[in-house]
C-alpha cells in the first residue's frame, strides 16, 4: 500500500467511523507496514498485517470480540518465525557473537545472513540489534 493509497483509505475510514461510530474497521495489508498500522490504530482503526497470516487466523480474529490490543500483528505469533530464527534471536539476545551462533547452529555465515534478513524484515527493523530488542519486547525471546 503506497503512502497515497494509505492516506486515501485512512481518510475514508475516518469518514465511515464518523458516520457509523459503533463500527469496527480493519486495515488488511499484504506487506509489513508497521508505521502505517500504528497510525491506523492511533486513528481508531483495528489493524493488522496479513503477510504470513493464515485464513483461519484471519477469520478467528475478525470473529473474535475479545478485548485484545487494537493491533494484531503476526510478529506475535510463533508460527511466523521458523524455530531456527527464534534460536538465532535467542542466542544473539544472550550476547553471543555471530561466529558463535554459526558454529552452535551449524550454519554458514551466508545462511545466517539470510535468516537475519528474514528476521529483520518480519519485525520491520533495520538491524539484528533492533530485531533482538523488538523480539524481547514482544516476548518472542527471553534473554534471562
Amino acid at each position: 500500500m503506497s503512502s497515497i493509497s494509505f492516506e486515501f483509505h485512512l481518510n475514508l475510514a475516518k469518514l465511515i467511523m464518523k458516520r457509523y461510530p459503533n463500527i469496527t474497521l480493519h486495515f488488511i495489508a499484504s506487506e509489513r507496514l508497521n508505521d502505517l498500522a500504528q497510525r491506523s490504530v492511533e486513528n481508531g482503526i483495528k489493524a493488522f498485517h496479513s503477510k504470513h497470516l493464515k485464513v483461519k487466523e484471519l477469520l478467528a480474529f475478525l470473529m473474535d470480540d475479545r478485548k485484545e490490543p487494537d493491533i494484531l500483528m503476526n510478529d506475535h505469533s510463533s508460527n511466523s518465525f521458523k524455530e531456527i530464527e527464534l534460536n538465532i534471536l535467542q542466542l544473539l539476545g544472550k550476547g553471543h557473537t555471530i561466529t558463535y551462533v554459526t558454529e552452535k547452529l551449524g550454519l554458514s555465515s551466508h545462511r545466517l545472513e539470510g535468516y537475519l534478513s528474514s528476521i529483520t524484515k518480519q519485525l520491520g527493523v533495520h538491524s539484528y540489534q533492533e530485531a533482538i530488542q523488538k523480539a524481547f519486547n514482544q516476548k518472542l525471546i527471553n534473554v534471562d
